[in-house]
């Protein structure tokens, strides 16, 4: 993400819920309207985020686990595929 992009979502998550809402809104159509080499793909994911945006908008979707939940468990599997790489010596 570049830094102007960076810059532009802090001030958007500034806005209050609604205003933040309806930028939203405005983006994903913003994507429907621009067209794509993969006319598919593009509208997929705009559903997609429409209905996460809707979900969440209305307090239905699920928050997901803890980050320390996930960083630890995400840890646990480097150090596994380590420990298996080193047994099968591709870690010198």
């Amino acid at each position: 993400m570049t830094d102007t992009t960076k810059d532009l979502l802090k001030r958007a998550l500034e806005l209050s819920p609604e205003e933040r809402e309806q930028l939203a809104r405005e983006i994903l159509a913003s994507l429907e309207d621009a067209g794509s080499a993969d006319e598919e793909f593009v509208p997929s994911i705009v559903t997609d985020l429409r209905g996460r945006v809707d979900r969440a908008l209305a307090g239905t979707s699920d928050p997901g686990d803890d980050y320390h939940v996930v960083l630890e468990r995400l840890r646990r599997r480097h150090d596994e595929r380590k420990r298996k790489q080193a047994e099968i010596g591709e870690i010198v």
